[in-house]
């Protein structure tokens, strides 16, 4: 990966469905904020410009988003309005801060997946299915940088369907954002009976998922955007 500036989310928020992908990507940018602001808990930001960056068109979402994070504590202050002048503070909870929280376990990708021009392209649900997959890898583990979770698995961990999954897969492989190593169905002469015949036992492993890294940090510069803010 490169030295660009990282996002780290704890991994129990990336493979939770107790927020959904809008959410899960209004907080990646409001940790980002967090660095930005010089590592205040508590900082002013520009809500519009927030919008902006998160292809957010309506203040609602932008506040239901804020009402969700805030009632699952990532923040702490409770944000009921948002001024037509001004920004907004952010109160971040410090648990969900690396250097703040030694215990936790964190997923990081550069900032450059929080872009806006990523954002366009493959969607909320595409962004969290990057940082899904990356918290399965171990980048130590230079013989396995690959993540292989049922299809099932992920549709559970992240509250939406099988479909919606092979969906978003599909936009990420045409974005060459992700490469996706397919397993077709196969055998080890292994049999069993069912009734008064032998059945071949067929085996389907799961799909091995690798997050194309020099290309997401490439992909905003291609498409003329560089709005992480």
């Amino acid at each position: 990966m490169s030295n660009e500036f990282k996002v780290q989310i704890p991994t129990e928020i990336v493979r939770s469905s107790t927020i959904n992908a809008t959410e899960f990507v209004s907080l990646a940018k409001l940790i980002q904020g967090y660095y930005i602001s010089g590592c205040n808990e508590v900082y002013r930001l520009d809500h519009k410009v927030l919008m902006n960056f998160l292809n957010i068109k309506d203040n609602k979402t932008l506040k239901e988003a804020l009402k969700t994070l805030h009632e699952q504590g990532y923040v702490l202050n409770q944000i009921t309005n948002l001024p037509r002048k001004g920004g907004i503070d952010i109160e971040i909870n410090p648990q969900i801060i690396p250097e703040l929280n030694d215990g936790s376990i964190f997923t990081q990708l550069t900032k450059n997946v929080l872009d806006k021009s990523v954002i366009s392209a493959v969607g909320y649900i595409g962004v969290r299915l990057l940082y899904y997959y990356k918290s399965y890898i171990n980048e130590k583990d230079t013989k396995k940088q690959y993540a292989h979770p049922a299809e099932e698995l992920i549709a559970k961990d992240l509250g939406i369907s099988k479909t919606t999954v092979i969906e978003y897969n599909k936009k990420l492989k045409k974005h060459k954002l992700l490469k996706i190593e397919s397993h077709e169905l196969s055998h080890n002469n292994e049999y069993k009976r069912v009734g008064d015949r032998q059945m071949i036992i067929f085996t389907k492993y799961n799909n091995h998922y690798t997050p194309l890294y020099d290309n997401i940090d490439e992909f905003p510069e291609k498409n003329g955007s560089k709005l992480v803010i």
